[in-house]
């Protein structure tokens, strides 16, 4: 089954087989479409805190007689786990990483005995990336998928210590950096653009740490795409 959605293709590319998996914030159910043709055995949760949402995945799931292998449960985050379920693999994509953080930690305790989270953020993967740690979560890979023009980091997360919490790794992506990953330098391109266009339209003295903060920026950017350019 093709899906519009690359990263949602992306995503079930990634994914093992289990025997049970949880998606929050499923929405249309294009993951649960793809993952129940790819594995037969799968059993899958799909959730959403939003009723109207997830009405579409429970139309998508009916569509396709899937309703004795997906079971959509309206919640917040991690509360719609139950302790029987036996879930193997959590996902959350498509939400903001400061959304995701707050729900990894609210029901941190739900998710003891998953095996590995696959974290699909939005927006602010920095944020993410630095809270990961404070959970006791460590992250195994990452990486990336390109989408209407732009980046999205794809995060392995399992139990453990974060060994790699230096600057530089929370900020860009430990195994970004050390795979010079293509997709990372066009994001830091970017970004590069961004802030130099935002140095040109600020000045005066009221703005002097807007502009040192800007600048700093600036500088880790050039920095870190000096070292992802070299060969």
């Amino acid at each position: 089954m093709k899906t519009d959605s690359k990263r949602m293709q992306f995503l079930a590319d990634r994914i093992p087989e289990c025997s049970c998996l949880l998606d929050i914030g499923c929405d249309h159910g294009k993951l649960e479409l793809l993952l129940t043709e790819k594995y037969p055995d799968i059993r899958i949760i799909a959730s959403d805190i939003s009723p109207h949402a997830l009405q579409k995945t429970e139309y998508i799931v009916k569509q396709h007689a899937l309703e004795e292998r997906v079971s959509c449960r309206c919640g917040d985050g991690l509360s719609v786990a139950d302790e029987d379920d036996g879930i193997e693999y959590v996902v959350i994509a498509g939400i903001g990483g400061y959304v995701i953080a707050d729900i990894l930690e609210k029901g941190h305790e739900r998710i003891s005995a998953v095996k590995e989270l696959f974290l699909l953020p939005s927006t602010d993967v920095e944020t993410l990336r630095r809270r990961l740690p404070g959970l006791g979560l460590r992250i195994k890979d990452e990486q990336t998928i390109e989408e209407q023009n732009r980046v999205y980091s794809l995060i392995f997360v399992e139990h453990g210590c974060e060994e790699h919490t230096e600057e530089f790794d929370l900020k860009y992506g430990h195994y970004l950096l050390k795979r010079k990953d293509d997709l990372l330098k066009k994001r830091l391109h970017k970004h590069q653009k961004a802030l130099q266009k935002a140095l040109e339209m600020i000045s005066g003295t009221e703005y002097a740490d807007r502009i040192a903060m800007i600048r700093q920026e600036l500088s880790d950017t050039e920095k870190t795409l000096q070292y992802l350019e070299e060969i």
